[in-house]
């Protein structure tokens, strides 16, 4: 949602474009943390990961607050935070994931695609990248998405595997 109220709202002020790269960046990271929650089983990793989103959005709205830049200021506490919500994430998916194919895939998959998006779709990128562009209306920012979509698409299909052998054991 925080997304989509990114990239798809006509912002009246930049100021007002700016709050909404911030929320975008809590939302990422709130995602995250959903996903940690919903692999973690200890309530102390969830616990850290939504305390991280919320310092990083204190932080956001802080400089906000005082008119700074929001892409320049988010990249110093942007990429500790979103580091630190990986590595939550890549613990409890090894605690969580009971397939290896889909564990591998995610645990190479998501910093690839952080790669990929710091090389090629943040804005001082400095080349768009080796998959096929068209200027306006594709770029490798949306690349990035479907590369996350992918990410999220083996992850629910893992959950709905353990879901399923819960179900089981419940039964018997």
């Amino acid at each position: 949602v925080c997304s989509a109220a990114l990239h798809d709202v006509p912002w009246p002020t930049v100021r007002w474009e700016q709050a909404a790269l911030g929320m975008d960046f809590v939302g990422i990271s709130a995602g995250m943390a959903g996903h940690i929650a919903s692999w973690e089983t200890s309530p102390w990793i969830p616990l850290l990961a939504a305390s991280n989103t919320a310092a990083m959005a204190a932080a956001l709205a802080t400089a906000w607050s005082q008119r700074q830049d929001i892409l320049t200021f988010a990249r110093g506490p942007w990429v500790r935070s979103g580091k630190l919500q990986l590595l939550l994430l890549f613990a409890a998916q090894l605690r969580g994931m009971h397939r290896l194919s889909p564990l591998i895939f995610t645990l190479v998959g998501m910093p690839g695609a952080m790669l990929y998006f710091r090389r090629y779709g943040a804005f001082d990128a400095k080349t768009t990248g080796p998959l096929p562009v068209v200027e306006g209306i594709w770029s490798p920012h949306e690349w990035y998405h479907v590369m996350v979509l992918a990410l999220h698409l083996a992850q629910l299909s893992e959950m709905s595997f353990v879901e399923g052998l819960s179900s089981q054991q419940m039964r018997q």
